[in-house]
Protein backbone atom coordinates (compact mmCIF):
# COMPACT_ATOMS: atom_id res chain seq x y z
CA UNK A 1 0.00 0.00 0.00
CA UNK A 2 1.48 3.66 -1.36
CA UNK A 3 -0.20 6.49 0.12
CA UNK A 4 -0.08 9.41 -3.01
CA UNK A 5 -1.41 12.43 -1.11
CA UNK A 6 1.55 13.62 1.78
CA UNK A 7 1.09 15.35 4.93
CA UNK A 8 3.41 15.90 8.12
CA UNK A 9 2.42 12.45 10.01
CA UNK A 10 2.27 9.03 9.65
CA UNK A 11 -1.31 7.21 9.22
CA UNK A 12 -2.87 3.89 10.44
CA UNK A 13 -4.59 2.30 7.43
CA UNK A 14 -6.90 -0.59 7.79
CA UNK A 15 -7.99 -2.30 4.69
CA UNK A 16 -9.14 -5.73 3.03
CA UNK A 17 -7.65 -6.78 0.07
CA UNK A 18 -9.09 -9.52 -2.62
CA UNK A 19 -7.47 -11.37 -5.41
CA UNK A 20 -9.67 -13.41 -8.08
CA UNK A 21 -8.55 -15.71 -10.75
CA UNK A 22 -11.77 -17.46 -12.47
CA UNK A 23 -13.09 -19.01 -9.45
CA UNK A 24 -10.32 -19.14 -7.79
CA UNK A 25 -10.57 -16.52 -4.66
CA UNK A 26 -8.52 -15.03 -1.88
CA UNK A 27 -9.32 -12.50 0.52
CA UNK A 28 -7.34 -11.70 3.58
CA UNK A 29 -8.64 -10.56 7.27
CA UNK A 30 -8.06 -6.90 8.08
CA UNK A 31 -4.71 -5.34 7.45
CA UNK A 32 -3.35 -2.94 9.68
CA UNK A 33 -0.84 -1.00 9.04
CA UNK A 34 1.40 1.64 9.62
CA UNK A 35 2.49 4.37 6.38
CA UNK A 36 5.03 6.41 6.86
CA UNK A 37 5.25 10.52 6.36
CA UNK A 38 6.39 9.86 2.81
CA UNK A 39 3.87 7.34 2.17
CA UNK A 40 5.49 3.99 2.83
CA UNK A 41 3.71 1.04 4.57
CA UNK A 42 5.22 -2.69 4.29
CA UNK A 43 4.55 -5.33 1.88
CA UNK A 44 1.68 -7.72 2.38
CA UNK A 45 2.37 -11.28 1.83
CA UNK A 46 0.38 -13.87 -0.19
CA UNK A 47 0.70 -17.27 0.69
CA UNK A 48 -1.97 -18.98 -1.26
CA UNK A 49 0.02 -20.32 -3.91
CA UNK A 50 -2.34 -22.01 -6.13
CA UNK A 51 -3.34 -18.13 -7.16
CA UNK A 52 -0.48 -17.33 -8.91
CA UNK A 53 0.26 -21.08 -10.66
CA UNK A 54 -2.32 -19.65 -13.26
CA UNK A 55 -1.63 -16.76 -13.95
CA UNK A 56 -0.88 -17.23 -17.58
CA UNK A 57 -4.68 -18.35 -17.91
CA UNK A 58 -7.46 -16.56 -20.03
CA UNK A 59 -8.86 -14.98 -16.68
CA UNK A 60 -7.61 -11.61 -15.84
CA UNK A 61 -6.41 -11.23 -12.32
CA UNK A 62 -9.06 -8.88 -10.58
CA UNK A 63 -7.54 -7.11 -7.34
CA UNK A 64 -10.39 -5.40 -4.83
CA UNK A 65 -9.51 -3.22 -2.26
CA UNK A 66 -11.82 -2.27 0.67
CA UNK A 67 -10.06 0.80 2.70
CA UNK A 68 -11.42 0.77 6.35
CA UNK A 69 -9.96 3.36 8.14
CA UNK A 70 -6.92 6.01 7.98
CA UNK A 71 -5.92 8.17 11.11
CA UNK A 72 -2.93 10.35 11.71
CA UNK A 73 -0.36 8.36 14.05
CA UNK A 74 1.95 10.69 16.30
CA UNK A 75 4.87 8.73 17.73
CA UNK A 76 6.95 9.48 20.44
CA UNK A 77 9.87 8.28 22.29
CA UNK A 78 10.18 8.11 25.95
CA UNK A 79 12.11 6.35 28.56
CA UNK A 80 9.80 5.93 32.17
CA UNK A 81 12.30 4.92 34.29
CA UNK A 82 14.10 8.17 33.42
CA UNK A 83 12.96 11.49 35.23
CA UNK A 84 14.20 13.52 32.72
CA UNK A 85 13.05 11.73 29.39
CA UNK A 86 10.06 10.11 30.80
CA UNK A 87 7.50 13.36 28.87
CA UNK A 88 7.80 14.28 25.06
CA UNK A 89 6.16 16.67 22.88
CA UNK A 90 4.29 16.10 19.68
CA UNK A 91 2.07 17.84 17.75
CA UNK A 92 -1.84 16.68 16.45
CA UNK A 93 -2.99 16.75 12.77
CA UNK A 94 -3.77 20.57 13.50
CA UNK A 95 -0.78 21.42 14.55
CA UNK A 96 -1.35 21.86 18.24
CA UNK A 97 0.97 21.03 20.79
CA UNK A 98 1.12 17.95 23.75
CA UNK A 99 2.88 16.89 26.01
CA UNK A 100 2.97 12.90 26.55
CA UNK A 101 4.01 11.61 29.80
CA UNK A 102 4.84 8.09 31.10
CA UNK A 103 3.26 7.14 34.70
CA UNK A 104 4.61 3.68 36.40
CA UNK A 105 3.32 4.63 40.22
CA UNK A 106 0.75 2.03 39.45
CA UNK A 107 0.46 -1.51 38.59
CA UNK A 108 -0.19 -0.84 34.98
CA UNK A 109 1.82 1.19 32.35
CA UNK A 110 -0.02 4.95 31.82
CA UNK A 111 0.59 7.57 29.87
CA UNK A 112 -0.67 11.02 30.38
CA UNK A 113 -1.92 13.57 27.83
CA UNK A 114 -1.42 17.31 28.54
CA UNK A 115 -3.01 20.08 25.48
CA UNK A 116 -0.37 22.03 25.72
CA UNK A 117 -2.02 24.83 23.21
CA UNK A 118 -4.81 24.74 25.18
CA UNK A 119 -4.68 28.67 25.20
CA UNK A 120 -4.84 29.02 21.40
CA UNK A 121 -8.57 27.68 21.34
CA UNK A 122 -10.65 30.92 20.51
CA UNK A 123 -12.87 32.76 22.78
CA UNK A 124 -16.32 31.13 23.46
CA UNK A 125 -14.99 28.29 21.60
CA UNK A 126 -14.58 24.44 22.98
CA UNK A 127 -12.39 21.66 21.43
CA UNK A 128 -13.30 18.74 21.22
CA UNK A 129 -10.53 15.94 20.76
CA UNK A 130 -10.79 12.41 20.14
CA UNK A 131 -7.71 10.08 20.59
CA UNK A 132 -6.70 6.25 20.64
CA UNK A 133 -3.07 5.45 21.68
CA UNK A 134 -0.62 2.50 21.69
CA UNK A 135 2.46 0.89 22.81
CA UNK A 136 4.52 -0.51 20.24
CA UNK A 137 7.28 -3.48 21.12
CA UNK A 138 10.44 -3.47 20.10
CA UNK A 139 10.93 -7.12 19.11
CA UNK A 140 8.72 -8.35 16.53
CA UNK A 141 6.68 -11.03 18.30
CA UNK A 142 5.10 -8.77 20.99
CA UNK A 143 1.78 -7.89 20.23
CA UNK A 144 1.14 -4.20 20.39
CA UNK A 145 -0.53 -2.86 23.52
CA UNK A 146 -3.88 -1.27 22.97
CA UNK A 147 -5.10 1.53 25.64
CA UNK A 148 -7.66 0.11 27.86
CA UNK A 149 -11.21 1.33 27.45
CA UNK A 150 -9.79 3.22 24.68
CA UNK A 151 -10.31 5.95 21.90
CA UNK A 152 -11.46 8.85 24.11
CA UNK A 153 -12.76 12.23 23.79
CA UNK A 154 -12.16 15.32 25.97
CA UNK A 155 -13.31 18.99 26.01
CA UNK A 156 -10.47 21.96 26.26
CA UNK A 157 -11.81 25.25 26.36
CA UNK A 158 -9.46 28.20 27.19
CA UNK A 159 -10.90 28.85 30.80
CA UNK A 160 -10.05 25.70 31.87
CA UNK A 161 -6.43 24.58 32.74
CA UNK A 162 -5.51 21.48 31.82
CA UNK A 163 -4.87 18.92 34.54
CA UNK A 164 -3.96 16.16 32.33
CA UNK A 165 -5.58 12.64 30.82
CA UNK A 166 -4.54 10.12 32.27
CA UNK A 167 -4.71 6.66 29.15
CA UNK A 168 -4.15 3.04 31.07
CA UNK A 169 -2.42 0.71 29.02
CA UNK A 170 -3.20 -3.26 28.97
CA UNK A 171 0.47 -3.51 29.91
CA UNK A 172 2.46 -4.04 33.64
CA UNK A 173 4.57 -1.91 34.66
CA UNK A 174 6.95 -4.97 35.43
CA UNK A 175 7.09 -5.42 31.69
CA UNK A 176 8.53 -1.68 31.75
CA UNK A 177 11.13 -1.64 34.26
CA UNK A 178 12.70 -4.59 32.92
CA UNK A 179 14.42 -4.02 29.62
CA UNK A 180 14.16 -7.86 28.66
CA UNK A 181 10.51 -7.64 28.26
CA UNK A 182 10.64 -6.82 24.39
CA UNK A 183 8.83 -3.24 24.82
CA UNK A 184 11.61 -1.52 25.98
CA UNK A 185 15.03 -1.18 24.10
CA UNK A 186 17.76 -3.12 25.94
CA UNK A 187 20.25 -0.55 26.14
CA UNK A 188 18.35 2.74 26.09
CA UNK A 189 15.43 1.97 27.77
CA UNK A 190 13.43 3.92 25.12
CA UNK A 191 9.73 2.98 24.87
CA UNK A 192 7.60 3.65 21.86
CA UNK A 193 4.18 5.00 22.41
CA UNK A 194 1.67 5.78 19.36
CA UNK A 195 -1.27 8.86 19.12
CA UNK A 196 -3.76 7.95 17.06
CA UNK A 197 -5.83 11.40 16.37
CA UNK A 198 -9.42 10.26 15.52
CA UNK A 199 -11.10 13.17 14.73
CA UNK A 200 -10.52 17.23 16.41
CA UNK A 201 -13.73 19.79 16.20
CA UNK A 202 -14.60 23.37 17.37
CA UNK A 203 -17.75 23.93 19.51
CA UNK A 204 -19.17 27.40 19.32
CA UNK A 205 -20.19 27.34 22.77
CA UNK A 206 -17.81 27.49 25.14
CA UNK A 207 -19.54 25.14 28.06
CA UNK A 208 -20.13 21.54 27.56
CA UNK A 209 -20.55 18.84 29.96
CA UNK A 210 -20.20 15.05 29.58
CA UNK A 211 -23.81 14.70 30.17
CA UNK A 212 -24.15 16.19 26.33
CA UNK A 213 -22.72 12.65 25.15
CA UNK A 214 -24.80 10.60 27.12
CA UNK A 215 -27.78 12.74 25.68
CA UNK A 216 -26.38 12.22 22.59
CA UNK A 217 -25.78 8.70 22.84
CA UNK A 218 -29.46 7.82 23.93
CA UNK A 219 -30.89 9.67 21.12
CA UNK A 220 -28.96 7.14 18.68
CA UNK A 221 -29.62 4.63 20.46
CA UNK A 222 -33.29 5.52 20.36
CA UNK A 223 -33.32 6.06 17.02
CA UNK A 224 -31.65 2.34 16.43
CA UNK A 225 -34.46 1.29 18.38
CA UNK A 226 -37.22 2.44 16.45
CA UNK A 227 -35.57 1.87 13.21
CA UNK A 228 -35.24 -1.88 14.37
CA UNK A 229 -39.18 -1.81 15.68
CA UNK A 230 -40.14 -0.16 11.87
CA UNK A 231 -38.20 -3.48 10.21
CA UNK A 232 -39.73 -5.74 12.63
CA UNK A 233 -43.41 -4.22 12.08
CA UNK A 234 -42.78 -3.83 8.21
CA UNK A 235 -41.45 -8.05 8.22
CA UNK A 236 -44.71 -8.57 10.73
CA UNK A 237 -47.19 -6.99 8.25
CA UNK A 238 -45.46 -9.03 4.97
CA UNK A 239 -46.15 -11.81 6.93
CA UNK A 240 -49.98 -11.03 7.63
CA UNK A 241 -50.38 -9.81 4.06
CA UNK A 242 -48.59 -13.71 3.18
CA UNK A 243 -50.79 -15.57 5.22
CA UNK A 244 -53.94 -13.40 4.23
CA UNK A 245 -52.67 -14.42 0.37
CA UNK A 246 -52.94 -18.05 1.58
CA UNK A 247 -56.06 -18.13 3.33
CA UNK A 248 -57.67 -16.80 -0.06
CA UNK A 249 -56.34 -19.05 -1.55
CA UNK A 250 -57.12 -22.39 -0.06
CA UNK A 251 -60.86 -20.66 0.54
CA UNK A 252 -60.69 -20.68 -3.30
CA UNK A 253 -59.73 -24.31 -3.63
CA UNK A 254 -62.29 -25.81 -1.26
CA UNK A 255 -64.92 -23.97 -2.36
CA UNK A 256 -64.29 -24.58 -5.51
CA UNK A 257 -65.48 -28.25 -5.94
CA UNK A 258 -68.31 -27.13 -3.58
CA UNK A 259 -69.91 -25.11 -5.98
CA UNK A 260 -69.16 -27.53 -9.25
CA UNK A 261 -71.25 -30.58 -7.26
CA UNK A 262 -73.90 -27.61 -6.21
CA UNK A 263 -74.42 -26.81 -10.30
CA UNK A 264 -74.37 -30.39 -11.31
CA UNK A 265 -77.23 -31.59 -8.59
CA UNK A 266 -79.38 -28.59 -9.75
CA UNK A 267 -78.62 -29.68 -13.38
CA UNK A 268 -79.65 -33.20 -12.99
CA UNK A 269 -82.63 -32.25 -11.27
CA UNK A 270 -84.07 -30.27 -13.41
Amino acid sequence: MYRHSSFDHWCRVRYRVQFQLGDIVYQSDIIDQLLDAKGYGDSYPIRQTSLFANLNSRYPLKVSISLLSMWPVTTVDLIPTSRHKSAARCYDTDKQQWVVETDILGRQLKLRLFYSDVKNVPRHFTRLVSWNAYVVPCEPDRPVVKAVNGPFTNYYSQKEQDEGFDVEMDLPVEEICDNSGGYTERETGYLTAQIEWLYSHLLYQDFYHHYDDVTRLHKHQMSREVSALQAENYSLEKQLFSYQISISRKDAGFDGPAIAANVSAVGGGA
